[in-house]
């Protein structure tokens, strides 16, 4: 049996933490429940004990398909001179910040990795005792390293840490971008590919250049890793860097703190091009229940980050690389760029949002096509060759079926994500929600040939995930419960 789980994204979120005094002289503070709780790992484990009970599994692959770790959201890379950006392979000096960077994630997340090792790899239960159903199962567990993760797979000393904190046997071999098992492969009739799925996003893959090796291109940086820095990690971080001291007085600062914290959380939003909606919407409470109007401050806040995001993306030719959508081309001609950046520089504060929200609803034109689309068009799939496509990446689960030359159907599978998200509802209401999704694919046997995969989703809940703000002597760990 084969069980695909994607985008856990592990992140260092200590630093994003501060401590100031409330009004009462009680010690506070304010920062992000981002990471996941062991108790997800143990609703995994259970749904692995069914399955050994019932279909009498000896070998489960535990394939854990990309974006586990989460190497570019960091304020490391803010604190340093050094970027994870690079237009050719990543040169030698970022080892030591990936590695500093993979520390403070085991650090923060020390008991989930504790538990996965727990689990899979030792076999014991939460109190330490042997899992009697694991008994006779041997777990492999295989990492394929996804668009946030790539750098994990640059170094032999980065390779050899990741297997470290996972559990996996040492060795410093680079992980493999896809996992085949061919319906006619002795002892492994799967009819499955597993890739992360960056792949079937132009944003964040870059096209293979003439007579370079195939793997390289998985180490160089595509445009969307800019984004995911100096965007989306660089709003809250700067913002903090700007007001801090202001933060910290107890009646004046709870606006800016209430702020903060809508920007903390700023990067889950989801779709994309609603992320401003969301930052829209903090902006009017803040107003609402302080009388204080902050949209100019959030806009000049903005002007410097974005005129430092598009001089950084301006002084790289990621859009000159073959593959790359004729409109981000277009825009980063010399005019245009020259525009732009007139336009970030001397605009009104009031239309910079509109400005972001524009390029954003640009870019989800440009990634109209849906993954199912480009999965329908792998090789193996079109030979018959495999008939199940799984993949992750976009944080959405999902099950569509594909043409395949095969007797049976194929199917694409999306992973989704364990990661927190905030959804969009009617009236722009966001809210939060924590998902768990794994797929579960059967090697066809002749007393077992019908039952092709399983896939599953659940959502976690709980009051205690997203940004907080609370008395630090009653900080409590979140907490989940199965509701669906």
């Amino acid at each position: 049996m084969i069980i695909v789980i994607s985008d856990l994204h592990l992140q260092h979120t200590a630093a994003d933490v501060f401590t100031y005094q409330g009004a009462k002289g009680e010690l506070r503070e304010c920062g992000v429940h981002r990471n996941i709780s062991p108790e997800a790992l143990t609703l995994l484990k259970e749904e692995v004990i069914r399955y050994q009970q019932k279909f009498q599994t000896r070998v489960i692959r535990l394939v854990l398909n990309g974006d586990i770790l989460e190497i570019l959201r960091t304020p490391v890379w803010l604190e340093s001179n050094l970027r994870p950006y690079h237009e050719k392979l990543p040169p030698p000096e970022l080892r030591d910040v990936v590695l500093k960077i993979i520390g403070k994630i085991e650090e923060d997340n020390r008991e989930f990795l504790n538990a996965f090792r727990q689990f899979f790899v030792h076999k014991r239960d939460e109190q330490g005792q042997p899992i009697a159903a694991f008994a006779d199962l041997t777990f492999e567990i295989i990492y394929i390293p996804g668009n946030h993760d790539r750098l994990v797979n640059a170094w032999p000393e980065t390779r050899r840490k990741v297997r470290e904190i996972l559990g996996m046997p040492a060795g410093e071999a680079p992980f493999g971008h896809d996992l085949t098992f061919r319906h006619h492969e002795d002892g492994a009739r799967y009819g499955v590919l597993i890739r992360h799925g960056h792949e079937y996003d132009r944003f964040n893959i870059v096209a293979p250049e003439p007579g370079e090796n195939p793997e390289d291109r998985y180490l160089r940086s595509p445009l969307g890793d800019v984004l995911a820095l100096e965007v989306g990690a660089a709003l809250a971080y700067k913002f903090r860097q700007r007001y801090e001291a202001l933060m910290q007085k107890p009646q004046e600062g709870e606006p800016y703190r209430k702020l903060y914290l809508a920007l903390l959380d700023f990067d889950d939003v989801r779709p994309d091009h609603t992320t401003f909606d969301y930052l829209t919407c903090a902006l009017q409470r803040i107003h609402r229940e302080f009388g204080e109007n902050l949209d100019d401050e959030v806009a000049e806040l903005m002007r410097p980050i974005l005129c430092d995001a598009c001089a950084v993306i301006l002084a790289n030719p990621f859009f000159n690389r073959p593959g790359t959508p004729w409109l981000s081309r277009f825009l980063t001609t010399r005019f245009m760029a020259s525009l732009i950046l007139w336009f970030l520089k001397k605009a009104p504060a009031s239309k910079l949002v509109w400005l972001v929200k524009t390029a954003l609803m640009l870019k989800g034109f440009v990634e109209k096509a849906e993954p199912a689309t480009y999965a329908a068009q792998e090789e193996l799939l079109k030979k018959g060759e495999v008939d199940l496509v799984i993949a992750g990446h976009t944080h959405h689960h999902d099950q569509v079926p594909l043409e395949c030359p095969g007797s049976q159907p194929g199917y694409f599978l999306d992973t989704g994500t364990w990661r927190t998200l905030i959804y969009d509802g009617p009236g722009n209401v966001f809210g939060h929600l924590k998902s768990l999704t794994y797929v579960a694919v059967h090697q066809r046997t002749d007393t077992y040939g019908e039952r092709r995969f399983d896939t599953w989703t659940g959502h976690l809940a709980a009051s205690s995930y997203g940004a907080f703000d609370q008395v630090v002597r009653t900080a409590t760990k979140p907490t989940i419960k199965k509701v669906a």
